[in-house]
């Protein structure tokens, strides 16, 4: 329901004044969140070379149809020792609606690898693949500050990682978002065999925020849905989720970080960003609004949440994993489920962006070394299980 004061087109029209008047800073500063991605390739220091700074983005095609994909060779620079490279290539394609859209996105691989999207099957082994999307309150332009991360998943857990960009509210509300994550994950499927040898049977999503969001939907909706259709070949086994978000149904005043004295996100700005999503409140109960609404059985496998101590959000992750866990301890089925949940201490929503080399050895830089390992080693466990 509508909170008390805000009622109809009114209450509507104030949350799209206030997103659209941060949209609009961020869109007049536009290089400046451009600079900052690469700004941050270039202060991390974990004895680890990281990708030069972003190239042109990839475009993947909305939607996926094998037979209209054209693949350019890709353009990239040579791989370095020791390092996930990023590759890019061009795909054209009839677009799902009118105005010739696409959806950006980064394609990391592992180094050393053969897979140069040369098409065709010559017997080379196919790489697993995680698709990521970025954190942004479903509101701001922020694709590729994930760089280090799809870095050191590609190189630690020897996959493909597919960073892909999604519509943002307040103009492009629900279901935009879910519906771009539904063709990236067609249009992973179609090129899976062809394009860079990837396997479209042991595929991952993960997310961080608002990401993490609109992966737990992928995991559950969209994959209840797309590996029904078997001519897409598409299996999600496991889900990684980073201080997502689940329940947009409470109001964030219900939700207060565990520690009073780590920096949380104010009420209001969680509710505009809901609100930005999710106009109509009645429909926050609905799976694909609210993941914490959906079916247990409809989730993957596995399953993997990291929370932080300082973050509203941590107490509906926590029941979440909680209810995951007690219905694998239940049976009817449910008994092969993993349920992997981790809780970072001392650290709030987003610590690890922004981590610079002056800053190593530091609490978050300690935190997110700790995370991104543990989420590396499970990704491994998961999808590739022969290892």
């Amino acid at each position: 329901m509508l909170r008390p004061g805000l009622h109809g087109s009114k209450f509507r029209k104030l949350s799209c004044l206030h997103c659209g008047l941060l949209h609009i800073s961020f869109r007049l500063c536009g290089w400046l969140v451009h600079s900052f991605d690469i700004t941050l390739a270039r202060d991390y220091d974990v004895s680890l070379p990281l990708p030069p700074p972003p190239p042109l983005r990839r475009r993947v095609p909305r939607p996926p149809r094998l037979a209209d994909v054209r693949a350019h060779p890709a353009r990239r620079r040579p791989p370095a020792p020791r390092r996930g490279r990023r590759a890019q290539a061009a795909h054209r394609n009839p677009p799902r609606a009118t105005g010739g859209r696409s959806i950006a996105a980064d394609l990391y691989l592992p180094p050393n690898s053969s897979n140069d999207g040369d098409g065709g099957e010559d017997g080379r082994k196919r790489l697993p693949v995680l698709v990521n999307w970025h954190g942004s309150g479903f509101v701001f332009p922020l694709h590729g500050t994930d760089a280090y991360f799809c870095t050191r998943m590609a190189r630690d857990a020897s996959l493909a990682v597919l960073d892909a960009d999604y519509r943002k509210a307040p103009e492009s509300p629900h279901p935009a978002a879910i519906d771009d994550a539904e063709d990236v994950l067609r249009w992973l499927a179609s090129v899976a065999g062809s394009a860079y040898n990837l396997d479209a049977g042991r595929v991952a999503v993960s997310g961080f925020s608002a990401g993490g969001h609109i992966a737990a939907v992928a995991a559950t909706h969209l994959k209840t849905r797309l590996e029904a259709e078997s001519a897409l070949g598409l299996a999600i086994p496991m889900l990684l989720s980073v201080y997502g978000s689940a329940d947009l149904a409470t109001d964030a005043a219900a939700k207060r970080a565990p520690s009073p004295t780590l920096r949380a996100h104010p009420a209001w700005i969680l509710n505009m960003f809901a609100d930005a999503w999710a106009p109509d409140a009645r429909a926050r109960t609905d799976p694909t609004v609210s993941p914490a609404f959906a079916d247990l059985d409809a989730f993957p496998a596995t399953t993997a949440f990291v929370t932080c101590e300082g973050d509203n959000l941590r107490a509906e992750m926590e029941t979440l994993a909680e209810r995951l866990e007690a219905a694998a301890g239940a049976g009817a089925g449910n008994e092969k489920r993993r349920v992997h949940y981790k809780m970072l201490e001392g650290v709030c929503h987003a610590f690890d962006k922004g981590i610079k080399e002056e800053n190593s050895g530091s609490l978050p830089w300690i935190r997110r070394e700790e995370a991104y390992a543990w989420a590396a080693s499970l990704l491994k466990d998961t999808l590739h299980p022969q290892q």
